[in-house]
Formats: C-alpha cells, structure tokens, sequence
C-alpha cells in the first residue's frame, strides 16, 4: 500500500457513504467500475442496495477498516443525498480494552455536527 493510494468503493467506508448518498444513475456506474460489486449476483445486488437505502437514511456508515486489524471508520455525509456535489467526513478509531466495539455516539454525534457546520459553509458561498 502506497501514499495516496486508491481504493475500491467496497474496501471504503467513506466509499460506501458516498456510494449510498449519490443518485440512482451514478450508484450504477459506480457499482460497475468496482470488481468486487460488479461482480453480486441479483440477490447480492438486492441486499446491497438495501444497504445503501438504509446508509442514506442514517446518514452514517460505519464498519471495521478493511485494512487494519482494530481500527473502525465513521463517515458521515457532507451536503445532501443526490445532490451534484457530496462529500464524506471520516474518522477512524482505535480500538482498546476500554471502550465499546464501533460506534461511540459522542463521537458520531461530533461528526455529523461538523458536518452540518461545513453544509451549511458550502451553501453559503
């Protein structure tokens, strides 16, 4: 693994977030160009898109990084689903013998607040 090296959306957390938050067609095009997706079947499509309904509902996702044995990420979204423009804001934990496993509410609740802050930033200009 390289510096500024990319990753397929299905190994990113902020990938999925993203992945849920965009439109219809990019979910597609996105989905396609991704080996590990492209390749579900029907059913496996199915779930996933449940999934990514879900995410964008919540506005959250979360998940053990793919990479690093006791790390979790939190992505939260800036902007608004299927707008033109979206971004994601990720953190990533450590985990130790003194906190519960993946989703601290503090924290999460500290991201989508500087989220929002940066929505409203982005809106104004």
């Amino acid at each position: 693994m390289a510096e500024g090296a990319m990753f397929n959306l299905s190994h990113s957390t902020a990938g999925k977030l993203l992945l849920a938050n965009s439109n219809q067609q990019v979910r597609s095009m996105l989905i396609e160009h991704d080996p590990n997706l492209s390749s579900l079947t029907e059913v496996e499509l199915a779930h996933l898109y449940a999934e990514l309904d879900e995410t964008q509902h919540t506005g959250l996702f979360y998940q053990q990084n793919a990479l690093v044995i006791g790390v979790n990420d939190y992505s939260v979204l800036i902007g608004k689903p299927n707008a033109k423009v979206i971004a994601a804001l990720t953190v990533s934990t450590f985990e130790h013998y003194q906190t519960e496993p993946l989703c601290d509410f503090k924290l999460v609740e500290a991201l989508r607040e500087t989220a929002n802050k940066i929505t409203q930033l982005i809106a104004e200009t």
